[in-house]
């Protein structure tokens, strides 16, 4: 399951072997543990110890797997799976799991997060991000973004509902004001008069 580590440069073997001491007592922990998301995030923590300190992709991978079986909800394995496959290039395969991230997530919070995430990795951004807006109890971020890509679109409609949105849920109100007076000038460009008034 978990091979063996490539040879390390010299003067490296003392953390190194820190390391997979440190793997080996999580490993022991592992064992003795009965809670399914303990154990995940044990997993996890060794999943990346393999990555970061010993560069060891495949062993993380695995262990990043092993910690979605035990608690498919556990999001920080599902993300670095998808870092893997991303820095790996199998984008389809990112995006699955991406799909598969936001199937799994029962928290608005985090549900609009994983929205948000597959909006920036999709062609179908728009419709992720206002799915994104509509389910997020703080919309702003999710707005922004959906503001900043269509501005290559110049798709009033969308800029107008993303300002919108932004003006609805600022807490300040000069910012409040100034996205109003945006969206105003938003509306007068697309020829809705009626709407920039009631801005």
């Amino acid at each position: 399951m978990i091979g063996k580590p490539p040879p390390s440069p010299p003067g490296v073997t003392g953390k190194l072997d820190l390391v997979e001491l440190r793997i080996g007592n999580l490993r022991g922990e592992l064992d003795a543990e009965t809670d399914d998301v303990i154990r995940a995030a044990i997993l996890y923590h060794m999943g990346s110890l393999f990555e970061h300190d010993l560069g060891r992709s495949a062993d993380a991978l695995s262990c990043y797997v092993q910690a979605q079986e035990e608690a498919p909800s556990f999001q920080p394995a599902s993300i670095a799976r998808m870092r893997i496959a991303e820095r790996s290039e199998r984008f389809e395969e990112a995006q699955s799991l991406c799909s598969a991230r936001i199937a799994s997530t029962t928290d608005p919070t985090g549900r609009a997060v994983a929205l948000v995430d597959m909006g920036l990795r999709s062609k179908d951004w728009p419709s992720f991000l206002r799915e994104a807006m509509a389910r997020a109890r703080e919309p702003v971020v999710p707005a922004l973004l959906f503001e900043w890509l269509d501005a290559g679109r110049g798709e009033s409609d969308a800029l107008r509902e993303a300002l919108r949105t932004q003006a609805e849920h600022a807490s300040d109100r000069g910012l409040r004001g100034a996205l109003l007076i945006d969206l105003a000038l938003t509306e007068i460009d697309a020829g809705e008069i009626d709407a920039a008034l009631a801005s």
